[in-house]
């Protein structure tokens, strides 16, 4: 049987010292931000016991948006929060680590979150682009293989899943550094898409500055895999698929 000890108290009591100032909680391992959430007076969190584990767990509005074992978790702390202290390493939205920045080239993110990025074709490590009917894929391919990660080193493509827990936070269409884009997440904890557009099967650009198309790892299709895509114009952001020939951006989360 599960027991459940709840300190909602205890986050009501920080939210409420220095009132002047945003308070934030942070989860480290090894040194590392595991996860982090600037808190409000109706967050709590759960420690529970089974047979096999001992857990940590945050919740959100009743809903449970962060689950860690608790021989994962070296400290915890209770912080002011200061811009300038985002954790460089992602942003976490809905319980998962999401980069700051898209994929540059050589698996190199690219130094500013507005900046474009890379143009990947489906499965493809590289931004060197094989005009169709010339790029040849494998039919049989379902899922975007980790030998062909154009992520760097501990990220990954994001799954349909991911997306999906993406478009569940607040969304809104705005700018950054003058660059069309779309920002998900609340505030402090935003992460920002640029409009970068994309290629086409023979390699002309399309929509820079009027819409973002972000791979998935998934293909239902011989052809077609799954992205997540967003138009300024209309001020719309959906999941969708597109053909595996056409180059779009990536946005990595953490493995």
């Amino acid at each position: 049987m599960k027991k459940f000890l709840t300190f909602a108290f205890l986050l009501l009591v920080v939210t409420n010292m220095k009132a002047q100032n945003t308070k934030e909680i942070r989860v480290y391992k090894d040194g590392d931000v595991l996860y982090n959430s600037i808190i409000i007076s109706s967050d709590s969190i759960k420690f529970s016991k089974s047979d096999t584990a001992r857990l940590f767990h945050y919740i959100k509005d009743g809903n449970v948006v962060k689950t860690i074992d608790i021989s994962e978790i070296d400290s915890i702390k209770f912080v002011d929060y200061k811009e300038c202290d985002i954790p460089e390493g992602g942003i976490f939205i809905n319980g998962i680590k999401w980069a700051t920045r898209n994929v540059g080239s050589l698996k190199t993110f690219v130094t500013n979150p507005e900046d474009y990025g890379g143009y990947y074709q489906w499965n493809r490590e590289t931004t060197d682009f094989v005009p169709s009917p010339n790029y040849n894929y494998d039919d049989e391919v379902y899922f975007w293989q980790p030998s062909n990660n154009p992520c760097p080193a501990g990220w990954r493509v994001p799954t349909q899943s991911e997306f999906q827990e993406l478009l569940k936070s607040p969304q809104s269409l705005g700018d950054r550094n003058g660059v069309d884009g779309y920002y998900f997440g609340t505030e402090p904890y935003q992460l920002f898409l640029p409009a970068a557009g994309y290629r086409d099967g023979i390699g002309t650009f399309y929509w820079q500055s009027g819409g973002g198309f972000y791979w998935s790892n998934a293909s239902d299709l011989s052809s077609r895999a799954h992205t997540l895509n967003f138009y300024c114009c209309t001020d719309s952001v959906k999941e969708s698929i597109y053909p595996r020939t056409f180059g779009l951006s990536v946005r990595c989360v953490a493995e």
